[in-house]
Order: structure tokens, then C-alpha cells, then sequence
């Protein structure tokens, strides 16, 4: 059987590719846009993540002072913190630095050291702002008179 003669062809219509390149142009930008969003996620929560650390690192030389009677210093820097704690056979350091891009935008220790003595003290009070890479800020807070230590959002 023979098939009819015509004009006609297979293949695409010209109103068939159009409709197929715009839904192609619209997942494609959807993607562009949500990864950039996730990307944008991802660093605020690993920011907030690394705020955390700190200060929890904080609170646990700060409570081992209070345990083992041996006083903590901190000397705060803009991509590091360096933590020691002073023994009688020496001075043990521990460093910890930033990762991501963050840094101290403003620290009360930048002069001397925050001190945790073993009755929990500290030797004053201050705050310590950390910046992320999108502009982010967390405070840190540490309290003179009962050395408590606490996050908040935003600087000061």
C-alpha cells in the first residue's frame, strides 16, 4: 500500500518546538534560582552552626574551670580563637579557627584576654560579633558578675 502524497511530512511544528523550549527555559531557571537560594541556606545554617560550637566550647572551659579550680584565658582574633588553659606544669593552647568565611567584626577582648577564673567569673564583661560571608551577625554575650554567656541575633 502506498502512502498518500502531500505536503505533508513528519516532524515538529514550529508551535510544538516553541512550547517545548519554553518549558525547557523555565526549568532550567527555576533550578538557577533554587540552588542559589539553597546555596544562601546552606551558609546561614553552617554560620549558625559554627556560632554554636564556640560557644558551647566556651561554656565547657568555662564549666571545667569551675571543676578543676584552673583558670581559662581566650584570646579572640578576627578568624581565630585561641583557648589556654594555665596549669601549674605549663600552659596548654588550643586553636580554633573559622571556617566559611567568618570572622569577628567586633570583640570587647581584643586588648586583653577574656579571662574565666574557677569561680566562674570572668575578668569583664564584653561581647564578641561574628559575621558570616552574606552579612550575618550573632552576638555573643558574656555577663561580668556571673559570667553567664549567651547568643543573640544581630550585632551590637
Amino acid at each position: 500500500m502506498e502512502k498518500p502524497a502531500g505536503p505533508y511530512k513528519k516532524g515538529f511544528t514550529l508551535i510544538e518546538l516553541t512550547a517545548g523550549l519554553a518549558i525547557m527555559i523555565l526549568l532550567s531557571s527555576m533550578a538557577i534560582f533554587n540552588s542559589r537560594g539553597l546555596s544562601e541556606f546552606k551558609d546561614r545554617q553552617q554560620f549558625k552552626s559554627q556560632t554554636k560550637e564556640i560557644y558551647m566550647l566556651m561554656m565547657e572551659h568555662k564549666n571545667s574551670s569551675i571543676m578543676d579550680g584552673k583558670k581559662r584565658q581566650f584570646y579572640i582574633f578576627r578568624d581565630k580563637i585561641y583557648m589556654q588553659t594555665i596549669k601549674p606544669e605549663g600552659i596548654t593552647t588550643e586553636k580554633v579557627m573559622f571556617e566559611n568565611d567568618t570572622i569577628v567584626v567586633s570583640n570587647t577582648y581584643s586588648t586583653s584576654p577574656l579571662l574565666f577564673y574557677p569561680l566562674g567569673t570572668v575578668n569583664k564583661g564584653g561581647h564578641i560579633t561574628f559575621q558570616s560571608k552574606g552579612g550575618d551577625k550573632i552576638t555573643m554575650v558574656i555577663q561580668i558578675g556571673s559570667g553567664r554567656i549567651y547568643l543573640k541575633e544581630g550585632g551590637i
